[in-house]
């Protein structure tokens, strides 16, 4: 395992000291010239060390750890290289970086969309007949600091029928298209599934989430009232939408307030989050909604939300009168 110099690298230290034979009270090895970094205060650099049985029995001079030196003692010239006590790393995942290196489709968590279209395209290309491709890593505020209305969607645009499947940079979270969900099994209506079984047996109300007509914001009717049919059953309500109307008030600050919240440093920037659906719109598909017996659910977390919802109710109220019962 020795280089060409017929030095050993620093890192072979410890494999050294297990290995070195022991001398009737001499050291096993002494460690000379170098700039050795103790980890004492007292005195954090030393330029020799002479160590015995795998402990250190002086830190000091060239000099002086050369008078310890005994017939059976190695001595290594570190030629003023630096050397320091073990670092363990207690954590490690050699497998999985090793098949990531060797099999994945990577690319650097400070990529954009951009960067990850032309990665992955390349991947898909050059294996079109895979099955999955597995790859990363996406930053974990990927969807943050990039505006992807569906993230799902937009690996479809260019994944073929390839399953795609991407960690994030902590490896906790996946993100995958619609092969890969598919493939996984997800793909099912599960209540409507339970209900056709007879395994529902409690009274369930489903809430469809809004579609919309592509490229605008026109409540998709067709589209609405075939989900619905499509998922009624015995024991489950599908006469239910769900809407997001803001986000949340924690560190995220996207709960849309009346008031800005306070600005993350002093003097920053203030906003007051953001509505996801603008009034006008709200106001109309409230009208239709409730023009189609549809009870709607409104994810509402911030006041001005919650203003902007009820002034939507009420408007659906005076166009249409008050539901029956």
């Amino acid at each position: 395992m020795r280089g060409s110099s017929g030095r050993r690298p620093l890192w072979l230290l410890a494999l050294a000291l297990a290995c070195a034979p022991a001398g009737d009270g001499d050291p096993d090895l002494i460690l000379t010239d170098g700039r050795i970094y103790t980890l004492e205060a007292a005195q954090p650099w030393a330029e020799a060390v002479a160590i015995a049985d795998g402990e250190f029995t002086f830190v000091g001079s060239t000099v002086e750890a050369l008078e310890r030196r005994g017939p059976n003692t190695e001595v290594r010239d570190l030629e003023g290289r630096m050397a320091m006590p073990g670092i363990y790393d207690l954590h490690v995942h050699p497998v999985l970086g090793g098949t990531e290196v060797l099999l994945q489709c990577l690319f650097p968590p400070t990529a954009g969309p951009a960067e990850i279209e032309e990665t992955l395209s390349a991947c898909v290309a050059a294996d079109p007949a895979a099955a999955w491709i597995e790859g990363g890593r996406w930053t974990s505020n990927f969807f943050v600091e990039h505006d992807i209305g569906s993230p799902r969607e937009w690996l479809d645009r260019f994944s073929g029928e390839v399953a795609i499947s991407l960690a994030d940079d902590t490896g906790h979270n996946r993100w995958v298209n619609s092969r890969a969900l598919e493939l996984a099994g997800i793909d099912v209506a599960a209540y409507k599934s339970l209900a056709d079984e007879g395994a529902l047996t409690v009274h369930m109300a489903a809430s469809i989430a809004i579609p919309l007509v592509a490229g605008t914001l026109d409540l998709d009717v067709d589209a609405l009232e075939r989900l619905r049919e499509e998922n009624r059953a015995a024991n489950l309500d599908a006469d239910h939408v769900k809407i997001f109307l803001d986000g949340v008030p924690s560190v995220a600050r996207t709960a849309a307030m009346i008031d800005d919240y306070e600005p993350e440093v002093p003097g920053g920037p203030a906003h007051n989050g953001e509505l996801l659906v603008p009034p006008e719109a709200l106001h109309a598909w409230l009208q239709q909604l409730d023009a189609l017996g549809v009870t709607v659910n409104i994810h509402t977390a911030g006041d001005r939300a919650v203003r902007v919802a009820l002034d939507a109710i009420e408007f659906a109220r005076e166009q249409n009168g008050a539901t029956p019962g």
